[in-house]
């Protein structure tokens, strides 16, 4: 089985998973698989001081292919 989904989350500064949405998935249960896949690599490595000086929080988005 083959699909994508562009998956956008935000990250804070202490490296919580904020958000998670999807857009344009080739299914439902891709853009669930997506929304589990991001969710299960929180928490992501805290900002360094030198980051957050310049932000509190990350927005990524992504296409995510499998």
């Amino acid at each position: 089985m083959k699909g994508s989904t562009v998956v956008k989350f935000t990250v804070s500064e202490s490296g919580a998973l904020e958000s998670v949405s999807t857009e344009q998935a080739t299914s439902p249960e891709f853009a669930q698989y997506a929304v589990r896949l991001v969710s299960s690599l929180a928490p992501f490595e805290p900002f360094s001081a030198e980051m957050k000086k310049r932000t509190d929080r990350i927005e990524v988005v992504t296409r995510i292919e499998y």
